[in-house]
């Protein structure tokens, strides 16, 4: 029997138990045919002073169809808590990182994975649309402004990336050290960083158009 291969699913939260439920259950009710080949590991890192996402992880956990992890720690900073997953997925194949605010499409891990094993590429991201409340500006439905900034065929070659939405194979991580650059802990972007060194390193960033997830926008 071949062996699996091991994917971690990456999940910053901070007190937003009920965005990270929603985004869990999406997670849960995944469609995908070839799930034996795979050894899949969800893990939640709450980095909140309260209690109310730890005890949602333990609360779905027994009936959790992949393995569900919580890391439950005071570390600040994003750039941080994201190198902390990266590190705590060491001798994983690829990782995979979305946010609490998020929920996946029925066949977004599916896509992700066909994606990466048919264009053999480093980094494969997707769409992100912003599902926006009722009475929003109709200046901010008609412009999409929280849409993903552009639309590709999938397998075409892209810039950039984010980790709202994205696969990073285990060798971009052994090569772009440290993966998130603690300097951008507080002021954001840290993602835009890692993936522009990792570009320059060589490694290609390829779009999977189907492997869409949808954004909570709060007013």
């Amino acid at each position: 029997m071949a062996e699996r291969i091991k994917i971690t699913i990456g999940i910053p939260t901070y007190e937003r138990p009920e965005l990270l439920r929603a985004l869990l259950k999406s997670l849960a009710e995944q469609d995908l045919p070839d799930r034996e080949a795979y050894k899949i590991r969800v893990l939640v890192y709450n980095n909140g002073p309260k209690e109310d996402c730890a005890n949602l992880v333990k609360e779905l956990k027994a009936d959790f169809p992949f393995k569900l992890e919580l890391q439950q720690d005071t570390l600040s900073g994003l750039s941080t808590v994201r190198q902390t997953i990266v590190d705590l997925s060491a001798g994983y194949d690829a990782l995979i990182f979305i946010d609490d605010d998020e929920v996946a499409s029925p066949r977004w891990l599916f896509n992700l994975l066909e994606t990466w094993k048919i264009h053999q590429a480093p980094v494969v991201t997707g769409p992100v649309f912003g599902d926006l409340v009722d009475g929003a500006p109709g200046w901010v439905v008609k412009s999409k402004t929280f849409d993903s900034w552009r639309q590709y065929q999938t397998g075409d070659r892209v810039p950039k990336a984010y980790t709202n939405n994205v696969l990073i194979a285990k060798d971009v991580f052994e090569d772009v050290k440290p993966a998130f650059d603690p300097d951008f802990n507080y002021i954001g972007s840290e993602d835009v960083n890692f993936f522009q060194r990792a570009v320059k390193s060589g490694f290609s960033i390829v779009w999977c158009q189907d492997a869409a997830v949808h954004e909570h926008i709060p007013k």
